[in-house]
């Protein structure tokens, strides 16, 4: 089974890199983290983890969508 934090990273490699600030920001509200949980953290607290896991499992379920698709 995936852990959170794996599942986070693989569902942010799948969005590309000119979406990450704009996700960052509508998700926590701070521009770099998912360049940090891509590519620098490796063991993130789970507060900075869960709104993006909330985020992608609500977009893989059709709740929300990613920023280039509200466009």
């Amino acid at each position: 089974m995936e852990s959170i934090f794996a599942y986070v990273k693989r569902r942010l490699m799948d969005v590309p890199r000119s979406e990450w600030e704009p996700l960052g920001i509508r998700v926590c509200g701070k521009k770099s983290i998912p360049r940090k949980l891509a590519y620098e953290r490796a063991n993130p607290p789970i507060d900075t983890v869960e709104p993006f896991y909330r985020h992608f499992v609500e977009v893989d379920t059709g709740a929300k969508h990613l920023p280039h698709e509200l466009a």
